[in-house]
């Protein structure tokens, strides 16, 4: 890993169910290290952390589901879109928003304008969790006096380990 040429790894996996058919992109990135604490505990202290970002797609390409975990497989959270049917979501769906060990995410994500619309992620600094998830006009992804984007390539993952 080199901290000074951050990249982003991705793939794209297909599946269907018998209503609809599906396309994962799946995004990958490490960070060099999560400092250990007790309080508050970090579940993904150690060196070369990861965090994973999975955008489900339905057939029209638009995102129904943005699902985010450590590569540990920690801190999961699952957050519907305005895309996805209301018939879709769990029996005892509660549209409240979810709290992921301290952090507050949206219960749900809405993409009112489709064409100009992006999802920015927001990472804790220094342990690297999400913190938020919200839905931004392309345009206005770079203004911001709150965080601060740092570029990273995409590189394409050339295998997914399957059992």
């Amino acid at each position: 890993m080199d901290t000074h040429h951050p990249t982003i790894y991705y793939l794209k996996r297909q599946f269907a169910t018998p209503k609809e058919r599906y396309t994962n992109l799946i995004y990958r990135v490490h960070f060099p290290k999560v400092p250990f604490s007790l309080i508050p505990f970090y579940l993904t202290a150690g060196n070369n952390v990861g965090l994973m970002v999975i955008i489900t797609l339905d057939s029209a390409k638009r995102p129904v589901l943005v699902t985010t975990v450590g590569t540990c497989g920690c801190y999961l959270a699952i957050v519907p879109t305005s895309f996805l049917p209301g018939d879709a979501l769990p029996d005892k769906w509660r549209d409240k928003p979810l709290n992921i060990y301290g952090e507050i995410l949206p219960a749900r994500l809405s993409y009112a304008n489709r064409n100009t619309s992006k999802l920015l992620i927001h990472i804790r600094p220094g342990v690297h969790r999400v913190m938020d998830l919200e839905v931004v006009d392309e345009k206005n992804k770079k203004t911001s006096r709150f965080f601060t984007i740092i570029p990273a390539a995409l590189k394409r993952q050339s295998f997914l380990y399957r059992p």
